[in-house]
C-alpha cells in the first residue's frame, strides 16, 4: 500500500504521478508540458486538506475521466483507481500521446474546479460555461448531484481547448443535457437508468441515430481519428433515446409528467420545471388558475441569478403535504396528487414560511397580495381578505414586492380541488416542454 507521510494511503493520482515523471525524464519534467496540465489535475485535488475529502474528490475527477477516455465504468475502489491510470498510461505508444492522456485528465480537473464546483456563487468560471444560461444548467445538474454529465461535458470542453469547436457548440451540448435531465426525470420521477444511457453514449453511441462513441478512446487499438463529436450528434442520440420511450413528442410527454409526482423524487428537478413552465407567463384569462405563454421579458425566471439570488424561490404546495380538514379529502385520497406539478407554486422562500398549512382562503388571498402589479392593488387585496375575516402572515403584508409567480393560482375562484391539480400539472408540463425541447433540438 502506497501512504504518505501521515500514514494515509495516496490517492490514484499522487501514484500516477511518478509515471508521469518518469516518462518525461527526471531531469525535463519541471520544463514538460506534463507537469503544467498535471498542475492543473492538482488544482484541484489541492482544494481538499483531510485524507478522506480527498480522496472523495479524486473519485469524482477520475470516475467521469475513465468514461470520457476510453467508456469504461470505473469504480470508487482505489486500487481500481491507480490501475487505471497506470494501465492506460502505460499502454500509450509514445510519449505524445501519453502527454495526450494527462491533458485530457487536466481538462477534466479544469472543468471540475472552474465551472462544476467553483470555490463561490461569484467565482469566476470558464469561458463556455460564463453566461447566466450556462450557469444555470450547471447549478441545476450540480444541485440533483447529476455527475454523469461531466464526461461528455469534459469531452466538449476539450476540443474546446483544442479549438476543434467553439463556445457555442459547448453551451449547446450543455443546455442539451440539462434538457434531458429535466424531460426524462420528469416523465418517470426516478432515475430510470439514465446513468446507463450515459455509458452507452460513451461506450458505444448509437447506431440507429448515426452517433458513434462519445468516449476519445473507446477502443484502444481501433480509434477512428476521423470522428468528432459535435452538439448536433448528441441531440440526435437523446432525441432517439426519448423516442424508444415514446416520450419524443409534446403530447405524450407533458400527459406523462403531469401525472409524475415529481416533487417526492427530486426537489431540484421540480424547482427548475416550474421554473421553466412559469417563465414568461401570465394568467390564462379563458382558464382560471392556469397560465398561458406571455411576451419575451414578461416574467423572466430561467437564469443562474434567479436560481441563487437572496429571496429565492422555493417550492410551496399549495394544498399542503400533512392533510387537514381545511383541504378538500379527495385531494387525499392519492398520496401522490399534492407532489405533481399542478399542485405546486414558486414562492419566496420567506413568505414560503409564512403559509405553509394554511387554508385555501387564507393562501389565495395571500397569492393575490404578492402578485398585485401595483400598491393600490396590493392595498385592495388586504382589504378584502381583512373584510372576509382572513389574517395574512405578517411577512406577505410587510412584503411589499411584486412577486407575480402565483398569479395565475390566484385567480383561480372555488376550492381548490383534484380537478385543478389535473388541469394546471398538464398545463405547466405543456409549458415546461415548450421551454425545454428546444434546448434539445425538438419542436416547442
Amino acid at each position: 500500500e502506497a501512504l504518505n507521510t501521515t500514514g494515509e494511503p495516496l490517492t490514484a493520482v499522487e501514484t500516477f504521478k511518478p509515471r508521469v515523471i518518469r516518462a518525461e525524464g527526471h531531469h525535463r519534467y519541471e520544463g514538460s508540458e506534463s507537469r503544467k496540465l498535471m498542475s492543473d489535475v492538482e488544482a484541484f485535488l489541492d482544494r481538499f486538506d483531510t485524507a478522506p475529502t480527498r480522496q472523495s474528490a479524486t473519485a469524482e475527477l477520475l470516475i467521469p475521466f475513465a468514461l470520457a477516455e476510453t467508456g469504461s465504468r470505473l469504480s470508487k475502489r482505489l486500487s481500481e483507481q491507480r490501475r487505471f491510470l497506470i494501465t492506460r498510461y502505460d499502454e500509450l505508444s509514445d510519449l505524445q500521446a501519453r502527454r495526450e492522456f494527462v491533458r485530457q485528465l487536466a481538462y477534466g480537473a479544469t472543468v471540475m474546479n472552474q465551472a462544476w464546483r467553483p470555490e463561490s456563487t461569484s467565482a469566476s468560471v470558464l469561458a463556455p460555461f460564463a453566461d447566466s444560461e450556462a450557469r444555470l444548467c450547471l447549478a441545476v445538474l450540480r444541485a440533483a448531484n447529476h455527475q454523469i454529465v461531466l464526461a461528455p461535458l469534459a469531452r466538449f470542453f476539450g476540443l474546446y481547448r483544442a479549438g476543434e469547436i467553439n463556445e457555442d457548440q459547448v453551451r449547446t451540448a450543455l443546455r442539451t443535457m440539462t434538457a434531458f435531465f429535466a424531460l426524462w426525470r420528469g416523465a418517470f420521477g426516478g432515475t430510470q437508468n439514465i446513468d446507463t444511457t450515459y455509458r452507452q453514449l460513451m461506450s458505444v453511441g448509437n447506431s440507429s441515430a448515426q452517433v458513434r462513441p462519445f468516449a476519445r478512446r473507446p477502443h484502444l487499438e481501433t480509434f477512428d481519428k476521423a470522428w468528432r463529436l459535435d452538439a448536433a450528434a448528441l441531440q440526435r442520440y437523446f432525441k432517439a433515446v426519448l423516442e424508444d420511450k415514446g416520450i419524443a413528442r409534446r403530447g405524450a410527454w407533458s400527459s406523462k409528467a403531469s401525472e409524475t409526482p415529481v416533487y417526492s423524487h427530486s426537489k431540484p428537478l421540480t424547482r427548475f420545471l416550474l421554473l421553466a413552465a412559469t417563465h414568461d407567463t401570465v394568467p390564462d384569462p379563458e382558464a382560471p388558475g392556469l397560465a398561458m405563454r406571455g411576451t419575451n421579458g414578461v416574467l423572466p425566471l430561467l437564469s443562474y441569478d434567479r436560481w441563487t439570488e437572496d429571496g429565492t424561490l422555493s417550492i410551496e404546495h399549495v394544498a399542503p403535504q400533512t392533510r387537514s380538514s381545511e383541504w378538500e379529502s379527495d385531494l387525499y385520497a392519492d398520496d401522490e396528487l399534492v407532489h405533481r406539478l399542478g399542485n405546486l407554486v414558486l414562492i419566496p422562500v420567506g413568505e414560503n414560511a409564512g403559509l405553509s398549512n394554511l387554508g385555501w382562503a387564507t393562501k389565495r388571498a395571500s397569492y393575490q397580495v404578492m402578485s398585485a402589479t401595483s400598491p393600490d392593488a396590493a392595498g385592495k387585496a388586504k382589504e378584502a381578505a381583512v373584510s372576509a375575516g382572513i389574517q395574512i402572515p405578517s411577512a406577505i403584508l410587510n412584503g411589499g414586492t411584486y412577486r407575480p409567480v402565483a398569479a395565475a393560482v390566484a385567480q383561480f375562484d372555488s376550492n381548490w380541488n383534484v380537478d385543478i391539480i389535473t388541469r394546471r400539472s398538464l398545463r405547466l408540463a405543456e409549458l415546461a416542454w415548450d421551454r425545454l425541447a428546444p434546448w434539445l433540438g425538438l419542436p416547442g
